[in-house]
């Protein structure tokens, strides 16, 4: 591959770059803005079969990535970390979203960062509030609704939330 690279490549770079100064000298009438077109031309060409090998590579990969989704007992899983123990189960966010109108407000009652995240990725176009007093859902992971300020009535228990754990998600609706 290398071989072709510097047979093929190198030179189909250099007679690019070679046309872009030229074309540059004339309209521009300057060489050095000249050359720096072609050198801006060269760079781009020269990097482009990297770039395209790591497309290749990221494409095989996500393929990859997907057809392991479909032996996975449970069903699929969004790792939205390197630690593929975090995993969510997706018919969480599944089940959350079928929950709650896609008009309505929602409060993530949780520390965790990577729940946060997820439901607010997951949920849309649903909108995340920042008070409990401003929402008409509350999810809760690894917390208790009722210490909330408001007042609720719990909907749905989602267990389990990651692929590894025995962690729930708690879906609840605030009472007015």
């Amino acid at each position: 591959m290398r071989a072709l690279f510097l047979v093929v490549w190198l030179p189909l770079t250099a007679a690019a770059a070679f046309v872009v100064w030229r074309t540059a000298v004339r309209r521009l009438r300057s060489h050095a803005a000249a050359g720096v077109a072609a050198a801006i031309a060269a760079a781009g060409l020269l990097g482009f079969p990297e770039a395209a090998r790591d497309a290749a590579a990221s494409a095989r990969r996500f393929e990859q990535h997907r057809r392991a989704q479909d032996d996975y007992a449970g069903g699929p899983r969004e790792c939205l970390t390197n630690n593929l123990n975090r995993c969510v189960r997706a018919r969480v966010m599944d089940e959350v979203a079928s929950l709650i109108p896609e008009d309505e407000r929602y409060y993530v009652d949780s520390r965790s960062g990577l729940i946060r995240f997820w439901a607010f990725t997951a949920l849309l176009p649903r909108v995340a509030v920042a008070s409990p007093s401003e929402a008409e859902w509350i999810l809760s992971y690894r917390s208790d609704p009722a210490a909330l300020p408001v007042r609720v009535r719990k909907v749905r228990t989602i267990a389990p939330v990651f692929a590894n754990g025995a962690r729930s998600l708690v879906v609840s609706r605030v009472v007015e």
